[in-house]
């Protein structure tokens, strides 16, 4: 799918996969003791055997990291995501018939 997406707010990341079946994930940036940034996944959008595409929590990741920041902006950012990823499919797929 030739569709890409990528938001940062503060440590957070919205963003495509590059995998065979692209998907918006959300991820986290943390850094080490000696100062080496890395990320991890917090929750990612899986499509179901009906097509349709189900938010998926690593464990309680989301919970954990980011109940202290403004959940609000992150969550309406992560679904717009879902959806103009949605909508570009849906185009594409179009194109293709």
């Amino acid at each position: 799918m030739d569709f890409s997406f990528d938001w940062k707010f503060k440590d957070f990341e919205i963003k495509t996969t590059d995998d065979a079946h692209p998907y918006i994930e959300l991820i986290k940036w943390e850094a080490n003791e000696e100062g080496r940034r890395y990320c991890f996944t917090l929750a990612y959008f899986h499509r179901n055997k009906d097509g349709d595409y189900e938010l998926h929590f690593i464990g309680d990741r989301p919970l954990e990291y980011i109940a202290e920041v403004d959940v609000s902006e992150i969550w309406k950012q992560l679904w717009l995501a879902q959806q103009m990823f949605e909508d570009a499919e849906r185009k594409l797929e179009d194109y293709d018939e």
